[in-house]
């Protein structure tokens, strides 16, 4: 079994944005990575974010399939602030053949997305805290951050949802692994 190589980040939900951005930022002596009336990534090492704020609708300002995101399958009437824990894998190998590993034992992800500078699934743990795992899909921290700051992200910060089956199959046949988790928006 492989386990995650690094704790990638973390993502708050939160009524008051800019002042926690705000907060974050001096407290952290962080930056701005990208920001939206929506949320904030920052960062403050060599991540392309290691920190992300949203407002508790930013589900509905994405659009797509971020509900579930912003705890559109969490408990009727449950307040969240943490949106998930994030822990990155070595290789795409990894990330699939953990999920191949976690669904011989019922463990499914709720969501399986590529968000551009990363392909992750999304697990619920039983509280219903979200826990994402996942790969970087850029050979460095420089070409991720790029891509966050590019209008392919602007225009999709969701990114596409995918099946780790299929993923997993074409891997397995064969396919590259730089293609299959490449943004293609």
């Amino acid at each position: 079994m492989a386990s995650p190589r690094k704790l990638a980040h973390v993502v708050l939900y939160s009524s008051q944005v800019p002042v926690m951005r705000d907060w974050y930022l001096k407290v952290l002596d962080a930056q701005v990575v990208y920001e939206t009336p929506a949320g904030v990534f920052l960062t403050y090492d060599e991540e392309h974010h290691r920190i992300a704020i949203a407002a508790p609708d930013a589900a509905a300002k994405l659009g797509g399939g971020a509900g579930e995101l912003a705890g559109g399958n969490a408990e009727e009437g449950r307040s969240r602030t943490l949106g998930h824990i994030a822990f990155t894998y070595a290789t795409l190998q990894e990330l699939l053949e953990n999920w191949e590993r976690l669904a011989e034992d019922a463990v499914l992800p709720f969501l399986a997305v590529n968000h551009g500078p990363t392909t992750s699934m999304y697990y619920a743990d039983p509280d219903g805290n979200h826990i994402e795992l996942q790969i970087d899909n850029f050979s460095t921290v420089e070409e991720g951050t790029a891509f966050m700051k590019s209008d392919g992200f602007a225009g999709n910060p969701f990114g596409e949802a995918f099946d780790p089956a299929d993923m997993l199959a074409e891997l397995r046949a064969g396919g590259s692994a730089e293609e299959l988790s490449t943004p293609t928006w």
